[in-house]
């Protein structure tokens, strides 16, 4: 005997309608370049790919803590 399951499915196609519609953002990347900005100038295009991470994690971890280095 098959069950009759359009109630579930009604749900999962009006949450898949609900989660489909957000718009994706590029706010999250955009912070990290405008932090990277702040931290490096010009001048410093070429410095260590190890330098900036260990910067951003320094820079990043005082914000959360409510410090600032």
């Amino acid at each position: 005997m098959v069950k009759n399951r359009s109630g579930e499915v009604g749900a999962w196609a009006e949450a898949s309608l609900i989660v489909l519609s957000f718009t994706p953002s590029s706010a999250a990347a955009g912070r990290v370049f405008a932090l990277l900005k702040a931290l490096f100038g010009s001048n410093q295009d070429m410095a260590l790919a190890d330098y900036i991470q260990g910067s951003m994690m320094v820079r990043y971890n005082g914000m959360k803590r409510g410090t600032s280095f």
